[in-house]
């Protein structure tokens, strides 16, 4: 018979690798401190989270899917007393090719409402 000890050391910090804030995905590194996301074909000079994203391939045009959205309704959120609406979804930013899900821009609005007491 042969015992083994468990959990007898506190545990230790593990470090993950950066991901793309669109698609989730764990980005590449460049080898010159760089990385790229091969999903969303974007490129950051750098590691770090205020790094400018640029499109990995300059040659590569914009997606520009424009997606059918129909009536964009908004929603009343009565516990925090705001009214949210919807602008038209705009064509897709990432470069064609892209193989995560669209990145359409829109805006959002939020109004304080009342709320009628009952």
């Amino acid at each position: 018979m042969t015992t083994f000890p468990v959990d007898d050391t506190l545990p230790h910090l593990i470090i993950s690798y950066p991901t793309c804030s669109h698609c989730g995905e764990e980005v590449e590194y460049d080898g010159d401190g760089g990385c790229s996301c091969n999903r969303c074909l974007i490129y950051w000079d750098r590691m770090d989270e205020d790094a400018m994203p640029y499109p990995a391939d300059e040659g590569l045009s914009v997606c520009e899917f424009v997606p059918y959205d129909g009536d964009r309704e908004g929603y009343d959120n009565t516990s925090t007393h705001t009214r949210w609406s919807f602008s038209t979804l705009g064509a897709c930013i990432l470069p064609s090719g892209h193989q995560s899900i669209h990145m359409c821009p829109y805006e959002a609005t939020a109004e304080t409402i009342e709320m009628s007491e009952k």
